[in-house]
């Protein structure tokens, strides 16, 4: 028999309570927890069936870290998974780029100076970085706590940062520094993915709810 919206608001409290707070992944999990007492557990009673569901789960939802997601907060396991799969090819991508555009610019010194002599290109950058603010804006305020929505602030976070360091003596960039500005530009891609997959979800859940 499936569940009533009682017994589904507690499984949603049970994952809440356990920072299960990402709405896509507490979906998926309440999808799964209910169909395994629906179909494994139909001749018990749910609160002696929603124990047993539970108890499959702690290993997923107790917490632990990862340096390719955060260096100061903890996430339950199920969802450091998939913010590891979001911003992992993005930290590989950006190390890779940065070892190899700071090699490649400092046998031509040339494209560095270029660059550092060119305000067109100051301009640009800044007008990327205004345009992915406002981007980031309209998500911030969008309904919905999706990993998206996270991967995309942390992200942008780290292209501040970034621009911060780099603009802070724009008189003088290096190799690395001019680097950064090349590899904060190309991270549009990983921007423009997160925000297009946050509201879809929206689209396909939140808003039609």
């Amino acid at each position: 028999m499936p569940l009533n919206n009682d017994q589904i608001e507690l499984i949603n409290s049970f994952l809440v309570k356990n920072e299960v707070v990402f709405d896509g992944v507490r979906h998926e999990v309440i999808d799964h927890i209910a169909s395994d007492i629906e179909h494994n557990y139909e001749n018990v009673a749910f609160h002696e069936a929603i124990k047993i569901v539970l108890q499959k789960w702690q290993s997923q939802i107790k917490l632990s870290e990862s340096i390719w997601v955060s260096t100061w907060s903890s996430f339950p396991v199920l969802i450091l998974k998939k913010l590891k799969n979001l911003l992992q090819p993005f930290g590989i991508l950006f190390i890779s780029l940065l070892i190899i555009l700071s090699l490649l610019l400092s046998y031509y010194p040339a494209i560095t100076a270029k660059i550092n002599k060119n305000i067109s290109y100051e301009i640009g950058y800044l007008t990327w970085v205004a345009i992915s603010t406002g981007f980031g804006l309209n998500l911030f305020f969008s309904k919905g706590h999706t990993t998206y929505k996270y991967v995309f602030k942390r992200i942008l976070y780290v292209i501040f940062m970034n621009s911060i360091i780099v603009f802070s003596d724009s008189a003088n960039k290096d190799n690395v520094l001019t680097s950064i500005l090349i590899i904060n530009t190309i991270s549009s891609i990983f921007l423009v993915k997160c925000y297009k997959a946050h509201f879809k979800f929206l689209k396909d859940n939140l808003l039609n709810a």
